[in-house]
């Protein structure tokens, strides 16, 4: 299997935002509370994605792509609370793609071009153990800092990862 990357499109919106839609409510059942996750339909999914291509300073988003089909995507960039960091924003893997390395392909192209920057950091549901070990795999430790955003209503610890 073969995993090529390449840079996301608004032209791809839909099929991130599908792909964004089955995790919630698929991979994210255990940890995210239902009322949450109803709040996202397939249209305002598409909405939230449609205004992340707005974020200011951009950030990159890049596609896994299998056999000619979007399996997942990252969005990384400069880190707008850090600038001696680079800060991983997203990383999701359609559920029909899970377990095949695709979050590890894309977690990898990241660092590689956050590689830049002092140190990576990201957010992650601290409930969401295979992500958290994921990034534990990679070097990544916790850094004490917590936070609990009313639209997620989960707890979600920061991560880091030194480059140096």
């Amino acid at each position: 299997m073969a995993i090529a990357f390449e840079d996301i499109t608004k032209d791809q919106l839909e099929d991130i935002a599908a792909i964004f839609f089955d995790c919630l409510h698929i991979q994210y059942k255990d940890f995210l509370p239902s009322s949450i996750r109803d709040n996202f339909s397939q249209s305002s999914s598409l909405e939230l994605w449609r205004k992340s291509f707005e974020t200011v300073p951009p950030m990159k988003m890049i596609g896994a792509i299998i056999d000619g089909q979007l399996s997942g995507f990252t969005k990384y960039g400069a880190n707008p609370d850090n600038p001696e960091c680079g800060y991983l924003a997203s990383l999701y893997v359609s559920p029909s793609f899970s377990r095949r390395g695709i979050g590890k392909a894309l977690l990898e192209k990241a660092l590689t071009d956050l590689s830049q920057y002092k140190c990576t950091q990201l957010w992650v549901f601290a409930s969401n153990l295979p992500a958290v070990r994921l990034y534990e795999s990679y070097g990544f430790e916790e850094t004490g800092v917590e936070q609990t955003e009313p639209e997620w209503g989960a707890l979600q610890i920061q991560m880091q990862l030194d480059n140096f």
